[in-house]
């Protein structure tokens, strides 16, 4: 616990480890002091063209290369039951109604 002085100020260092999906960021901060609790609005705005290089510089986490390496085993066997359901269904090239015209004599 720090301890101010009246009228003396303290500097806070505030760390924060986004995500880098969104320009702006909004969070709650909140002080506790002796006489109660203070609550601040963190607003960050970061530049659009600097996402793409804070992004690559995220570290990745397991959850996410789990859920990356689920989504293309679904969408990969999604795509074979759609081939497989395509050709079951597959109407032949000519209808059978033109290949049985009687004939007249």
């Amino acid at each position: 616990m720090v301890v101010v002085i009246h009228f003396r100020s303290l500097k806070i260092s505030v760390q924060y480890t986004p995500d880098f999906y969104l320009s702006r960021l909004s969070h709650p901060m909140y002080l506790v002091t002796s006489t109660g609790v203070t609550p601040f609005q963190l607003d960050v705005t970061l530049p659009h063209h600097l996402l793409p290089a804070c992004h690559e510089r995220t570290p990745v986490t397991p959850f996410a290369s789990a859920a990356h390496s689920v989504t293309v085993a679904v969408v990969c066997v999604l795509f074979v039951v759609m081939v497989v359901l395509t050709l079951q269904v597959r109407t032949p090239t000519q209808p059978q109604a033109l290949t049985q015209i009687p004939r007249e004599c």
